[in-house]
């Protein structure tokens, strides 16, 4: 199963917390292994994050994106 510990570190660094909860959900379609997992996680300060890993997505990128209740910001994309 893809674990995603950098991704769960992206979302943990900055905010010096680590999740209270983080569920996996995923599929295997085409590995005995998860091929895509989507990981919602939620902080103990109430943030909430989601995670998406797939090794099957034909772009490899990464995309940080934080919402706020006015506005937005978008990382610039990066591949892996």
């Amino acid at each position: 199963m893809v674990f995603a510990p950098h991704d769960i570190s992206v979302h943990s660094g900055p905010r010096g917390e680590m999740p209270d909860v983080i569920q996996a959900q995923g599929g295997n379609y085409s590995r005995s292994d998860a091929d895509v997992t989507v990981r919602p996680a939620v902080f103990p300060s109430g943030i909430k994050a989601h995670i998406f890993v797939s090794w099957l997505h034909p772009y490899k990128e990464q995309k940080l994106v934080v919402v706020g209740d006015r506005q937005m910001a978008v990382s610039t994309t990066w591949k892996r």
